[in-house]
């Protein structure tokens, strides 16, 4: 009867040992080019932290040299997170936006992220967040968009009318 006891008492608090068997990672991104000094710094450096004090953390890089394509995403990111950044690298680690190599403060962001009570958030998700809540710009690159057909009213105008005046002047 004692083990049924003990038994029951050992399911009830089951529970608060449960150790979650996905562990919480840290996203980290950044965008790099190849060829870049400061790029390979901060690389090795979150490799030297992945492979000491964090494992958790996830690097996705995004080498705009190699993948033309990511500066899209380089520029969506520079836009949700309010940076104007002028090189690479750029990281972002959870609300954290570090442009440079700078290796304090690579640390301190990934220090901040490991605690337990922490705000780091998907990069990509904040980014998706950020960008929702952001008014839609007009594409005013578009030809056929409204803008540039009175763009091209008013040149058309200007055109005909220079145009007009030249002739009545010279003859």
């Amino acid at each position: 009867m004692k083990k049924i006891y003990w038994l029951i008492i050992l399911v009830m608090f089951l529970p608060l040992f449960n150790v979650s068997a996905t562990e919480k990672t840290t996203e980290v991104y950044i965008f790099t080019q190849q060829g870049c000094p400061h790029c390979a710094n901060a690389l090795a450096l979150l490799d030297e932290m992945k492979s000491s004090d964090y494992p958790e953390i996830v690097v996705d890089e995004f080498d705009m040299k190699v993948q033309p394509k990511y500066v899209k995403k380089y520029q969506e990111f520079a836009t949700a997170y309010n940076i104007n950044p002028t090189g690479v690298p750029v990281l972002y680690i959870g609300p954290k936006t570090i442009i440079g190599f700078q290796e304090t403060e690579i640390r301190q962001a990934l220090e901040s992220c490991h605690l337990p009570i922490s705000n780091c958030i998907n990069p990509n998700d904040y980014v998706a967040e950020q960008l929702k809540s952001l008014p839609a710009i007009p594409n005013s690159t578009n030809p056929n968009s409204p803008q540039a057909m009175v763009g091209w009213v008013v040149l058309g105008i200007l055109v005909v009318g220079g145009g007009i005046v030249i002739v009545n002047k010279f003859f």
